[in-house]
């Protein structure tokens, strides 16, 4: 009888444990086989997802591994993009299910210390939207909006209203968008969660705008650039 019991133990002390545990050990055994069981990165660690690839170019569906932690904020590496998960259901009983939006951009800015820091953004034109700023106060000299999606984190939820980036495929001008409404609760759900922010084209300042070059080699535009100095070697 004792051993008859601890076998029964072995996948869970109840039937419900034992059923669950049971859809779990099937689940993990039989993803391989599908057609969308995918090698990706998990923020920078190789994993596996399962990836609807039949929706939308930019817009996936997944779902997780048992016992794999997915959160709305993180970043999947796949196919040759960097993926920002959007939204993950907190059921995670079993998997995790939510969907992906494929990143465009890299945003590149200055904290105040002058440190250079960046992420991957998925970006949708939001010129049909209200920026943020009231109409009285508001010089028009851009009409070009972008709504932009960041994980939130230590260092984007320092981004506020006046902050300036540059938003381009290009370096070959700068090409400036101020920040003028950040949203951190509208998609603030689970442990991270979603930064939205709406950024208004605004006007380049040749004084303060600089194209500078990163300790990687990587070339970009910094907008309202805080020089850093080098100390003298004693």
């Amino acid at each position: 009888m004792d051993r008859y019991s601890a076998r029964m133990n072995l996948r869970g002390s109840t039937q419900r444990e034992r059923e669950l545990n049971r859809l779990k050990s099937d689940l993990v055994r039989k993803a391989p086989s599908s057609l969308s069981y995918k090698d990706v990165k998990l923020n920078g660690e190789p994993t596996q997802l399962i990836i609807n690839t039949s929706t939308k170019p930019y817009y996936k569906e997944f779902e997780s591994l048992p016992d794999q932690t997915v959160l709305a904020g993180d970043y999947v590496e796949w196919a040759n993009s960097v993926w920002l998960v959007l939204n993950a259901d907190c059921d995670d009983e079993v998997y995790t299910d939510g969907n992906l939006r494929q990143c465009q951009h890299k945003i590149f800015w200055q904290k105040d210390d002058g440190t250079v820091v960046s992420r991957y953004a998925y970006t949708e034109n939001a010129s049909a939207y209200n920026n943020g700023e009231k109409g009285n106060n508001t010089i028009t000299l851009q009409s070009n909006q972008f709504m932009v999606y960041l994980p939130y984190d230590d260092e984007t939820a320092e981004l506020d209203n006046g902050k300036r980036v540059h938003v381009s495929r290009s370096n070959g001008k700068c090409r400036p968008y101020e920040l003028t409404r950040p949203d951190d609760i509208t998609y603030g759900f689970g442990e991270k969660g979603i930064l939205n922010i709406i950024f208004t084209q605004t006007q380049y300042n040749p004084d303060e705008d600089k194209l500078v070059t990163l300790e990687d080699g990587t070339q970009t535009w910094i907008c309202d650039y805080i020089p850093i100095s080098t100390p003298t070697p004693p």
